[in-house]
């Protein structure tokens, strides 16, 4: 079975519950917790790398919390899921990870379709957008 890992599905997560209120006051870590049921260390972790790569900024303050630093139509999936959880690497000899392969390469009959599916699914996660999730 090919997984999405957690910590992608809870990014993705607290970025649209940013997402619905971006325009509006800061979103507590709290509120993100009591909507989208995500464990609150997870969250902060989350959180953290949201903010370290961009995607959020934190507002310090008794009505403080966090808001997205773009808007929604201009933030990626993929730049969410490279945040928290690192570059999409389906398999490890990718086009651009040819120092990463196996000594068969060269005759490696299965390569092509993971290499194909690297691309589309980077593709599509680039394609889409916070927006688009939020829709």
């Amino acid at each position: 079975m090919l997984k999405i890992s957690t910590r992608c599905r809870y990014g993705l997560l607290a970025m649209v519950e940013l997402g619905q209120c971006y325009g509006q006051a800061p979103v507590s870590a709290q509120e993100i917790f009591k909507k989208q049921h995500i464990p609150k260390l997870y969250l902060q972790q989350l959180l953290v790398k949201l903010r370290r790569n961009g995607l959020v900024e934190s507002i310090r303050g008794a009505k403080g919390g966090f808001i997205l630093r773009k808007d929604p139509k201009q933030i990626k999936i993929l730049d969410i899921v490279k945040a928290v959880e690192g570059p999409v690497q389906l398999i490890s000899c990718t086009k651009q990870n040819k120092d990463k392969c196996c000594s068969k390469i060269k005759e490696c009959l299965t390569r092509p379709v993971w290499v194909e599916l690297h691309e589309v699914v980077n593709k599509v996660l680039n394609e889409r957008t916070l927006y688009d999730l939020m829709r």
